[in-house]
């Protein structure tokens, strides 16, 4: 069974997050930060966890950003995400988007 894609990326962030700040930031406290965004151009799924962990790391939220992306582009292409995100992109302040495979699309409309 296929591990939801919410919860997969969720994982994938925090061991990012970890990478980047040295601190362990539980999985369970990323998934309320997942949203749809408002425009079809910054992805299927975006994230800003790194927003507010910037914040209270007082560290520069777009460089974070950057940081917790270089980690988490082999994420990506292994494990439960392995060919189920197709890109993916910093964005604004912070913001981490994600853009779902077409395959990804097909499996989700086939359950």
């Amino acid at each position: 069974m296929t591990v939801p894609i919410k919860q997969a990326l969720s994982k994938a962030l925090a061991e990012a997050l970890e990478k980047a700040l040295g601190v362990r930031i539980p999985q369970e406290e990323i998934e309320p930060y997942f949203e749809v965004p408002r425009e079809e151009k910054f992805g299927d799924i975006s994230s800003n966890i790194v927003l507010r962990v910037a914040k209270e790391h007082k560290k520069s939220p777009r460089v974070l950003a950057q940081e917790v992306h270089s980690y988490l582009e082999p994420l990506l292409k292994s494990g439960d995400l392995k060919g189920r995100i197709a890109k993916t992109a910093v964005e604004g302040p912070g913001f981490i988007n994600f853009y779902v495979s077409t395959q990804e699309i097909a499996q989700s409309a086939l359950e």
